[in-house]
């Protein structure tokens, strides 16, 4: 993530956001139909996230912290997935102008 520019990059964005919107879904929608506990605890800024899952739910921490990591997987799922796009995108332009840069100097004779 720190090599590559996110924030005004339109294949970025789309995880960038995404990501994270697909994750206060899923996390109401399971919050809601009694899947994970309610939230009772006010965790501290700066938690790793399973101990930080473990610690606000209570006495079903342990279905949150679960969770987190099912989060962590389907938001790396997500990620891989723009970065390979983005991968194929940056290996066809240097290809492009690897192929240009050879026309270029076949043309001069030494």
């Amino acid at each position: 993530m720190y090599g590559v520019p996110a924030v005004l990059n339109p294949y970025m964005f789309i995880p960038l956001v995404g990501t994270v919107m697909l994750s206060a879904v899923l996390a109401y929608i399971f919050t809601a139909i009694n899947i994970l506990p309610r939230l009772t605890t006010i965790v501290p800024l700066g938690t790793p996230i399973i101990m930080s899952g473990l610690l606000a739910g209570g006495t079903g921490g342990w279905r949150v912290a679960l969770f987190q990591i099912f989060l962590l997987l389907v938001n790396g799922a997500v990620w891989v997935a723009f970065f390979k796009i983005v991968d194929k995108k940056a290996l066809s332009e240097e290809l492009l102008e690897e192929e240009k840069n050879n026309e270029i100097y076949s043309d001069i004779k030494v």
